[in-house]
């Protein structure tokens, strides 16, 4: 039997463990940003609306954004309660990274690079460019071959990934405050 030169450089288990441990990040990190955007719920819609410029309906983008926040709670929620990965999350989540890429390619392509994305809710600033254009693909990346390993979610892999998070927010939010 062929097997890939990952699979020979760190063996499948290594490559389980590395893959439950990149998806455990994903599912928090999306987990995150729909909490922060329900607590500034309108700034995120309304901030939609400008990037689009004032072309698509406030209550229609009002609707879409509520139903991408519900998905980014809902998603890693049932996972996280479940402790297990099924075929339709992992499907949702990759068509919500690939929706996500997609979205900011465009919104690059329309001249809204450097402008301010709230993908973290009002508290975290984000700005649109090729940087999360990359994150979200290495997400999609990552989502995908996802699908080949057997993915657990282990309560340390969960507070691994959460104290990184914490650790990344926090230098974040002290880089943005340096740069006002």
């Amino acid at each position: 039997m062929f097997y890939p030169l990952y699979y020979i450089l760190l063996g499948v288990e290594y490559m389980d463990i590395l893959f439950s441990i990149a998806i455990t990040y994903i599912l928090i990190q999306t987990l995150v940003s729909g909490i922060l955007k329900i607590y500034s719920f309108s700034h995120f819609s309304l901030n939609t609306y400008e990037l689009l410029n004032h072309k698509v309906n406030l209550k229609l983008i009002k609707f879409c954004s509520f139903l991408l926040i519900f998905i980014e709670v809902f998603v890693p929620l049932t996972i996280f309660l479940s402790l297990k990965i099924s075929m339709w999350s992992m499907t949702i989540l990759l068509l919500m990274y690939t929706f996500f890429s997609l979205f900011v390619t465009v919104l690059i392509f329309i001249g809204k690079k450097g402008q301010e994305c709230d993908c973290f809710g009002k508290r975290l600033t984000s700005n649109i460019n090729w940087t999360k254009v990359s994150m979200n693909m290495l997400s999609v990346l990552i989502i995908s071959c996802s699908f080949k390993f057997d993915i657990t979610i282990n309560v340390y892999y969960i507070i691994i990934n959460s104290v990184f998070l914490c650790f990344y927010f926090y230098i974040k939010t002290i880089i943005n405050r340096k740069g006002r």
